[in-house]
């Protein structure tokens, strides 16, 4: 409906949002790291949107392998945190 840029950047905020709100929900952080969190996520949702729609002929499986490997990295860092 809005094209590729716009409906790229749509998702990537909306992605960058959803982050935001379940780091916010879940932790007693500050503002400095929730505006990191939401920076970084709405940054990797718009690089996996233009990888799936210019390299990966509109698969998902790029952006699935981009998550769960962010998602094993955050984890195992948090892990050693604790």
């Amino acid at each position: 409906m809005f094209g590729f840029k716009i409906g790229n950047l749509l998702q990537a905020a909306i992605f960058g949002l959803l982050h935001l709100l379940l780091f916010w929900l879940l932790t007693s952080a500050s503002f400095i790291p929730l505006i990191v969190i939401t920076v970084f996520s709405t940054l990797m949702g718009w690089i996996i949107g233009y990888i799936k729609e210019k390299y990966a002929n509109g698969s998902i499986i790029p952006g699935w392998i981009a998550h769960g490997l962010g998602n094993t990295i955050s984890y195992a860092i948090i892990a050693f945190m604790l």
